[in-house]
């Protein structure tokens, strides 16, 4: 008597087909993760549209060294704010920076960031206003008792 023999003899390989659909799909993404960034980067312009230097508002004692940078940037939902600065005070626990966009429609919040020990920041917000008239850009420090505006510039 002989034992029974398979129907069909072959090597289950279900590994190796995970593998290679793994495989595939990584390819994928970085294809498509790169088309992205190279589309991103396209729509970014190289220069700002207008670009001003920011300066401690007139009787503003606690600004120290503060200064910097503000480059304006139209985009097709409102503006693109870059905010270059050094000398800040780092934040405090429970304090931040804001960023306020004040024009004729009155004040809008461009966003908020921290400031680490070096002083040092660069980020870029966005907010929904226009470059169209005057603005007045202010960078205010906020704590959980206060806000005080450090830095200023008007937008012509």
């Amino acid at each position: 008597p002989s034992s029974p023999q398979p129907i069909v003899a072959r090597a289950h390989r279900p590994a190796r087909r995970l593998a290679q659909g793994l495989a595939a799909a990584a390819v994928v993404a970085v294809l498509v993760g790169g088309a992205t960034l190279l589309l991103a980067t396209r729509n970014v312009p190289a220069r700002p549209d207008r670009q001003v230097a920011l300066a401690v508002p007139g009787g503003a004692a606690t600004a120290g060294d503060a200064r910097g940078t503000v480059a304006l940037y139209r985009e097709t939902a409102g503006v693109g704010v870059r905010l270059t600065m050094t000398g800040l005070e780092p934040n405090e626990a429970g304090s931040r920076y804001e960023c306020w966009w004040v024009g004729r429609n009155g004040k809008v919040s461009a966003g908020s960031f921290r400031v680490g020990p070096d002083g040092v920041v660069d980020v870029r917000l966005n907010v929904a206003g226009s470059l169209d008239g005057p603005v007045r850009i202010n960078v205010n420090k906020v704590t959980a008792t206060s806000e005080t505006t450090v830095l200023t510039a008007d937008v012509a």
